[in-house]
């Protein structure tokens, strides 16, 4: 069970994007990215919203929080206990302000 519905219930995705590619210094593979961070290691700050991994879930990665006791989905939605086995942080915003990026 995740928070989400399985997948053959969603629409179809949006055709691949076409247009300018985003700034270099937006992304790049040589930039270091975040890691998934093992829940036995350690759990994120109360109430910090993160990228939560269930391998048991038909939507396995889904962004969510946990309150100190329990794990959420950010729909509300409690997560079983000891579903949850790995997170992350949330990536930082886009520095492109002309695209209205908080950077």
């Amino acid at each position: 069970m995740g928070c989400a519905p399985k997948w053959e219930n969603w629409p179809d995705p949006p055709p691949p994007r076409r247009g300018p590619k985003p700034p270099a210094d937006e992304w790049s593979p040589s930039k270091p990215q975040a890691t998934w961070i093992p829940c036995t290691d350690q759990l994120p700050d109360s109430d910090q919203t993160v990228i939560t991994f269930d391998p048991n879930s038909n939507e396995p990665v889904w962004p969510g929080y946990h309150d100190g006791e329990q794990w959420w989905c950010i729909t509300g939605l409690a997560l079983p206990a000891l579903r949850v086995t790995h997170w992350m942080p949330l990536p930082e915003p886009p520095a492109n302000t002309e695209t209205g990026g908080s950077k």
